[in-house]
């Protein structure tokens, strides 16, 4: 029976499989032997030790062994999770093979569950969905309350079939058991990058309510966490009430109550200094051949001043730079450094710049930014088993959760003496969703083979709500607006009277100088911060955080799915397939109306709004143009808010045992991601006008484009993965490997159609110049048939040959990571002979960086190493010490000449790191004590541990710095 179940539940196999999970916790290892101890959606076996994790239950829906899925799966368990101190959700693809991390994690607005924030990636591609327990998330990711982590590799194609090819990572959450009574409470101090006074607080305490009826676990974190820059820091706190209640026989009936409430707020530099030195000595000391570059004649008597009216910007002086050294490719950004670089006072000269000075601590987020998130989480789960063939298994999730974040970079100006607070920016995104979640699993077995089908819903139903960005006003600050005339309308860009020089406003109340002993208004403490001479200025004094709701929706998802596993020839062989189809649609979409045109219009607002109302709102329901045009749709913009967006997902596979302990298998899935670009982007009274200046007929022209397909629905992105692999289990299961050969491909991205841009004839003027500009008129084509692929081999071990030693090694091979179309780049002759030649020579950029570079963020080579040792015998026995080591290859950080690898530019990976971790078990009058230390990246480097995506363009930023822990925790 015990195999017939496992086997059976072998169905809902998702995307791969591999091991390198942790040490299951007292309460999850049984007495006796490998049998299962739960119902088929809660599997436990007593082969769950050290790093070692047999079963998956959440990932793949229904328990089963990990042997005998045809993907590649990873399980971190609670052990793994405390030995390498995983905190964040940047850290939990660490040891994972084929990945590349993203520390910008912390301080990101948060995407959608087809589209989350961040740059992490497995197999190339970014990560499809975090889930926990196998539900969507859309802000917090805490792990706080982790038992285990599942890490699934491709796309996840049968249950989470919706977003990126990379994969998903799924927490489960601990669960209260029955029949314990058990209290951990724990205390942690530590530090990163020489400062120290990070405090974190744990508890874990389950109680029996009634015997084999009812548990109740309740799990807490508190953190008042310091980063390793100035104003770092992390403060906040989580608390997770749970109960289980099973009336019956807890094989029929099992009910599951889980309540979460999740706050943290933080300040986390996700920034490197990348500028060259070379920028701020030009300033002052600009060579011969550099200004002529910028078109100076170096023998000017004001050539130093035309200088500096010309070179205004780094990426200004980037363009002279390249023209100096004739190399159009000559990467902007080529050195890095941590904190940043500023000019010291010469006392002997005071407006002569002094040395450079390095301050390793600055924060280029700068004082006073913080982003903060809350969640709160109800979840309601019913396992009911009424009969022997049949299993139901529910799950009610409501989730409210909110982002809001006040934040500024701290950029340097040009005379590298002092500093401008840019892109100040404050916004906020609430979300609430309820999400309803059914699995029924129907067995039968008959001729000696058996079949089980898994098949069932999701509905999700979820109200956003967007805050927009606020403006930054200076005379918030006390006493700078006390000569401010009210009679006069203010600048719309900093909310300073644009007068406010001729009145010295505010500046009789204002004594802060700078260099040269002028006083500085509000705005300038802002844009002209100087740290030799001034206390970096608090952006909260300046901040308006209160602004109305600019954009509202009402997204929702609605998918069923069907699924297939049978077993035969005793067993050795299962094969197993599904589908899922999966409808979104927004109701509406934006639905507020404080900032028209571009966030307008009321509830439901195709369906209410009065069409004699659409110019208004600027949905344009005619043209401008004399006599109007007739729309008859919403317009290209509005097209994408009101869409219905379907999409499949599909997997089939199958294992074999060749033996008993070694298993082949193989896989194909599909998952897909939406895609909101329609055939062309057009404005319907520019288009008008634009036809009616070349003498064509607006409303003929309008009918063309439409039946060319200006206004066609694409289909959805497609991620597909074709998996070999062989999975090992020697030796009663202490030695597991999994060795995966895989080909994962990104199709249908939404790009320009530069060929159709080109032949367009609404993309001329007058005179015959291309000129394709959709909101002067022009019609911007897009196609989906884009492709881009990684081809690679992973290879995952688990050795455990005795309970006091373990070993997780990983490693992958990445061969291939490329674009194979960009539909975006025409290189046709007759194209590029039609266009003017800076637009011919953008296409040849675009074209090299394309093809001829490997995808950015994507490593060659990865290998990742643990072993653990845990002494047995004498004084020191249950000693525990572990020390890892995790190498990345070279990696491009972004393809396009500001990081060009081949030209100089910054790389990502390159670097070998060192984990550190021990702890030691130790006994006072009964009470049990365990004492940790952990300590990341060990020997301090300087590592980058990703780069950006192709559609994104990310940048390069230092990993954190040695980061240690030591704790005790206490059980009882």
């Amino acid at each position: 029976m015990r195999t017939r179940l496992l086997a059976g539940a072998a169905l809902v196999a998702l995307p791969s499989a591999s091991m390198m999970s942790a040490q299951a916790t007292d309460a999850a290892i049984p007495a006796g032997d490998d049998t299962i101890v739960m119902d088929i959606f809660d599997v436990t076996s007593s082969k769950d030790y050290g790093y070692l994790r047999t079963n998956s239950a959440t990932a793949t829906r229904i328990a089963m062994k990990v042997q005998a899925i045809p993907l590649n799966i990873s399980i971190l368990g609670g052990d793994f999770i405390k030995d390498v101190n995983i905190r964040e959700i940047s850290d939990v693809l660490r040891y994972a093979s084929s990945a590349s991390g993203d520390n910008r994690m912390g301080i990101r607005a948060p995407g959608n569950p087809a589209t989350p924030s961040g740059f992490m990636k497995l197999r190339g591609f970014p990560i499809s969905q975090r889930l926990r327990n196998g539900v969507s998330r859309y802000t917090t990711h805490t792990v706080d309350n982790a038992d285990r982590i599942e890490i699934i590799k491709g796309p996840a194609a049968i249950f989470f079939g919706l977003g990126y090819p990379g994969g998903v990572i799924n927490y489960v959450t601990k669960k209260p058991v029955s029949g314990k009574n058990f209290t951990g409470i724990g205390y942690q101090y530590g530090g990163s990058g020489g400062i120290a006074g990070s405090h974190r607080a744990t508890l874990d305490q389950n109680t029996t309510l009634l015997p084999k009826k009812a548990a109740f676990r309740v799990v807490g974190a508190w953190d008042n966490l310091k980063g390793d820059q100035d104003y770092e820091y992390q403060k906040g706190w989580s608390l997770t009430p749970s109960i289980i209640i099973t009336p019956f026989d807890p094989k029929v009936f099992k009910a599951t109550f889980e309540y979460e409430h999740t706050e943290y707020k933080r300040n986390i530099d996700d920034a490197s200094w990348n500028y060259n030195e070379n920028y701020f000595k030009d300033y002052y000391n600009p060579s011969a051949s550099l200004l002529a570059a910028a078109g100076i004649n170096p023998g000017d008597s004001d050539a130093l001043a035309q200088w500096r009216a010309k070179n205004t910007s780094y990426a200004t002086w980037t363009g002279f730079k390249r023209a100096e050294l004739g190399d159009r490719y000559w990467a902007a950004y080529r050195t890095a450094a941590r904190g940043a670089y500023y000019n010291a006072i010469d006392p002997a000269n005071p407006n002569v710049p002094g040395a450079r000075i390095h301050d390793d601590k600055w924060n280029m987020w700068g004082r006073g930014s913080w982003g903060e998130q809350k969640e709160d989480v109800i979840e309601l789960t019913l396992n009911i088993n009424p009969f022997p063939w049949l299993s139901l298994h529910y799950v009610y999730t409501r989730e409210q959760g909110s982002y809001e974040a006040l934040t500024a970079t701290t950029s340097p100006n040009i005379d590298g003496n002092t500093f401008n607070y840019s892109n100040l920016s404050w916004r906020k995104d609430c979300r609430t969703g309820n999400n309803h979640q059914l699995d029924v699993v129907v067995k039968k077995s008959f001729r000696g083979t058996n079949h089980t089908l898994l098949f069932g819903g999701i509905y999700n139903d979820s109200r956003q709500k967007y805050y927009g960005n606020g403006p930054f006003i200076y005379n918030n600050i006390p006493g700078a607006s006390l000569d401010y005339d009210a009679g006069k309308s203010a600048n719309g860009t900093d909310n300073i009277p644009p007068w406010y020089n001729q009145y010295n406003w505010g500046l009789a109340f204002q004594k802060i100088y700078n260099r040269a002993g002028i006083q500085l208004n509000s705005h300038q403490l802002y844009t002209q911060y100087d740290p030799a001479i001034h206390v970096m200025p608090d952006i909260n004094r300046p901040a308006m955080t209160l602004r109305n709701i600019v954009d509202a929706g009402n997204p929702r998802r609605d998918e069923q799915y069907f699924n297939y596993m049978g077993d035969f020839l005793k067993n050795r062989l299962r094969v197993m397939g599904g589908c899922r189809w999966t409808k979104s649609w927004s109701s509406g979409g934006q639905q507020a109306s404080s900032n028209p045109p571009w966030f307008a219009g009321c509830p439901n607002m195709m369906y209410n709004l009065d069409p004699s109302l659409y110019n208004a709102y600027g949905i344009g329901s005619t043209t401008n143009t004399n006599p109007p045009v007739a729309s008859t749709t919403l317009g290209s913009y509005y097209l994408g808010t009101f869409a219905i967006n379907r999409g499949e997902s599909y997997m089939v596979g199958a294992s074999f045992d060749i033996v008993k302990d070694i298993t082949l298998y193989f896989s194909r899935s599909q998952s897909f991601r939406p895609v909101s670009a329609r055939g062309a982007m057009y404005d319907i009274g520019a288009f008008s006008t634009r036809a009616a200046d070349k003498n064509r007929d607006p409303a003929g022209e309008l009918a063309r484009i439409r039946a060319e397909g200006a206004d066609k629905v694409f289909h959805p992105e497609k991620g597909i993965n074709t998996e070999f692999g062989v999975k090992t289990s020697l030796r009663d299961g202490r030695l597991t490997a999994t060795a995966s050969l895989f080909q994962l491909d990104r199709q249908g991205e939404a790009l320009d159609d530069t060929s159709r841009q080109q032949a367009d004839p609404m993309n001329y003027t007058k005179t015959g110049e291309y000129k394709s500009e959709p909101v002067n008129g022009g019609v911007r084509w897009y196609s989906n048939s884009s492709r881009r692929r990684v081809e690679g081999i992973e290879l995952d071990v688990i050795w455990t040959p005795a309970r006091n030693f373990q070993l997780l090694a990983n490693g992958s091979w990445l061969w291939k990571a490329k674009t194979l179309l960009d539909t975006s780049i025409n290189m046709d002759p007759a194209y590029l002979a039609g266009i003017s030649a800076t637009v011919r020579q953008a296409m040849i950029d675009k074209n090299y960086y394309t093809y001829d570079f490997r995808m950015p963020g994507v490593p060659e080579w990865r290998f990742n190493l643990l072993p653990s040792y845990t002494v047995g015998h004498g004084a020191l026995r249950g000693l525990r010490g572990g020390i890892g080591m995790r190498y990345t290859s070279v990696m491009n950080v972004q393809n396009s000449n500001l990081y060009d690898s081949k030209h100089g530019g910054l790389t990502a990976g390159n670097f070998v790191a060192f984990d550190l971790n021990v702890s030691y078990p130790w006994e006072v009058r009964g009470f049990k004590f365990v004492t940790h230390l952990t300590v990341t990246n060990l020997t301090d480097r300087d590592y980058c541990e990703g780069g950006g995506d192709i559609s994104t363009n990310g940048g390069f930023n230092y990993a954190p710095r040695r980061t240690w822990v030591v704790g005790t925790e206490a059980k009882f």
